[in-house]
């Protein structure tokens, strides 16, 4: 017997009045036949059970020795063997003493268990078997009920044909999702006394790939002629097909019923929410609960009702999402109390109960819903302000503010702006090129007010920077170098460096703003010219220019100084000669004149020569000369040795 057979056994079966006739009924398989007594025999009764068979003159005994009850309680826990704790826990009694009295002085569960288990039927003498019957032909069973002395107390006698009679299959199958799986239900004609319908239990059988397996232990047959079973070893999605059969108390089981095929489906509804909360915020009731535990959970429902007993009405039209538990009730009036529940939504559409009501009192102490839609739009550098007012019906007006951050803000106006436009810069011109951070926020007739709307908005740079400083330029060995100081303006992007030299301009370069020097290495020496400076903003504007004083590219390595230096007397004066020197910037010489040696030498020619000798008309016997080299950069070559005039004028 299996575990499943529990205490609901006292439902099962048949009407009481089958097993309160002194009687015996009895069940044909093959060439067996089984005789079940509706009665336990008295304590000091015994069975004898005889035959007559259609060769037999008169009755022959079938049993070797009268069948009698078990009355020792260790024999009969014996004979129950494993079978024994399930009828207990099906009987609700304590140990084998209490279960062998229930058994035996209760005609309804003997008929049961005797019925249904064979093992039960021995220990009450209420059950035989014989084999070895001719089929189709009619056996007449005796069944003597003798005392102690072998006196007959009671007989009965019935004619049994050795025919199989299979039970009628179920009918009226059904299938029905349930909470923990799929119900299949079924009808049974109630039993009939005097019948031979000994139907005692059902087969369940469900297709399992290409075959049907059984899946039931024992499925016993009710008073009530409508039966089921709940198949709980189904998922939500999985296509099932059913067929039933009937057993009778022989073992013999019935065609199979029709076919039932269908999909199960979750029909359980999620838990109710918990942890609903509401508060005010922003002229809304806003609703927070907690997840549902629940994996399948779709969506949640927001209901409302005006008082804690009116039906609720669903407000949201779109569910609220399952991984957000929030929702913001915008149809709230100030003044008026309200009562809200939530419930969850699973995958398959099931709905949970509803949440606990929570009521909130809304008070016109919440602020206004910010402006909306705020632009900014640019007129004649002045910054014009627009917006929409909100749903709020008790707006008085609105506030401005101004600021280069937005934790640097500053009110425009004391007074309340009434209208849903601001022009700013009209008093005092806005810096061009500048970020300005704007906010609005409405203020309703309580003086609540409403968080900010907010812009930015870049003023466009269309007016120069400022000029740079002092430009310097300052020739040096091999280059010249261009210092700057920078434009007062902030916003400089970059410096453009440009050279004017013989009337032509010629752009050298662009510099970052943090550069302020730089060396041309381009020049020829001997070059003339000037520097400008400009700036530019980070908006391309260009300021004036900034020039620096007229530089000469010059050297400043003096040439050699001329060597073989000669005077000679002649009657017209001191002719002086040298030797050339080579120097590709050479500008010419410069002859020096004094009265002795050591004396002071002054120079006789004003014009640099570019020959190689000199009259000196002025020049005297005792005179004495020295020479200079000019370069082209006016650097002087050391003096000459001194040499006196030589010879005697003719």
């Amino acid at each position: 017997m299996n575990g499943q057979l529990k205490f609901g056994w006292i439902l099962l079966l048949f009407n009481y009045a089958l097993f309160s006739q002194p009687d015996f009924y009895s069940a044909v398989k093959q060439d067996s036949v089984f005789i079940f007594l509706t009665e336990t025999p008295a304590i000091g009764q015994s069975v004898l059970i005889e035959r007559k068979g259609p060769t037999d003159e008169d009755f022959v005994s079938v049993t070797e020795t009268p069948i009698r009850p078990v009355l020792s309680s260790d024999e009969a826990l014996r004979m129950l063997g494993e079978d024994y704790s399930t009828i207990a826990e099906a009987l609700q009694t304590e140990n084998i003493q209490q279960t062998l009295f229930l058994l035996r002085n209760d005609p309804f569960y003997g008929g049961i268990f005797t019925m249904l288990n064979r093992r039960v039927g021995h220990i009450l003498g209420r059950f035989f078997a014989a084999g070895g019957h001719q089929r189709g032909v009619d056996y007449v069973y005796r069944i003597r009920l003798v005392d102690r002395g072998g006196n007959t107390v009671q007989s009965v006698e019935k004619t049994i044909r050795i025919v199989e009679n299979r039970p009628e299959p179920p009918r009226g199958i059904t299938l029905k999702p349930q909470a923990l799986g799929m119900k299949i239900a079924w009808e049974y004609p109630p039993w009939q006394p005097d019948s031979h319908d000994l139907t005692v239990q059902f087969h369940l059988y469900r297709k399992n790939g290409q075959n049907f397996q059984r899946i039931n232990n024992r499925l016993l047959r009710l008073e009530r002629t409508v039966m089921s079973f709940l198949d709980r070893n189904v998922q939500p999605g999985d296509s099932v097909c059913y067929y039933l059969t009937a057993v009778n108390a022989a073992g013999l089981e019935s065609e199979p019923s029709e076919m039932l095929s269908g999909r199960f489906s979750d029909i359980v509804p999620p838990s109710r929410p918990i942890g609903l909360t509401v508060q005010l915020k922003g002229g809304q009731v806003a609703l927070i609960w907690n997840l549902n535990p629940e994996l399948d959970i779709a969506a949640y429902y927001v209901y409302r009702a005006p008082t804690s007993t009116d039906p609720l009405v669903r407000i949201n039209k779109d569910p609220v999402s399952a991984d957000d538990p929030w929702y913001a009730d915008a149809a709230c009036q100030p003044r008026k109390k309200y009562f809200y529940a939530v419930t969850a939504i699973d995958s398959s559409g099931n709905e949970s109960p509803a949440s606990n009501r929570i009521s909130i009192w809304v008070e016109d102490r919440t602020p206004p819903s910010p402006p909306l839609n705020l632009r900014a739009r640019l007129e004649n550098h002045r910054i014009r302000l627009t917006w929409q007012s909100t749903l709020d019906s008790d707006i008085q007006g609105y506030r401005v503010y101004r600021g280069y951050s937005e934790e640097t803000l500053y009110r425009m106006s004391e007074s309340l702006i009434p209208d849903t436009i601001y022009i700013d810069g009209t008093d005092k011109k806005l810096e061009p090129g500048r970020h300005y951070y704007y906010a609005v926020s409405s203020v309703d007739s309580s003086w609540h007010e409403s968080d900010k709307a907010d812009i930015w908005v870049i003023l466009p740079d269309d007016q120069p920077p400022r000029r740079p400083g002092d430009v310097r330029a300052m020739a040096e060995s091999d280059a010249v170098r261009i210092l700057w100081n920078p434009s007062p303006s902030t916003d400089i992007a970059i410096y453009r460096l440009v050279r004017i030299c013989h009337n032509i301009s010629i752009e050298l370069g662009q510099f970052p703003a943090y550069i302020r020097e730089w060396a041309d290495t381009t020049l020829t020496k001997g070059d003339t010219c000037q520097y400008q400076i400009t700036a530019v903003d980070t908006a391309g504007n260009e300021s004036e220019p900034a020039l620096s004083a007229t530089v000469l590219m010059r050297d400043f390595d003096p040439p050699h100084c001329p060597r073989f230096l000669q005077a000679k007397v002649q009657k017209n004066g001191v002719t002086i000669q040298w030797e050339r020197i080579a120097a590709s910037d050479l500008a010419g010489y410069r002859v020096y004149r004094a009265d002795i040696e050591t004396g002071i030498y002054q120079p006789i020619n004003e014009i640099l020569l570019s020959q190689l000798s000199l009259t000196d008309k002025e020049g005297q016997p005792h005179h004495w000369y020295r020479i200079r080299a000019v370069d082209t950069s006016g650097n002087e070559s050391a003096f000459s040795p001194s040499v006196p005039a030589m010879g005697i004028a003719e």
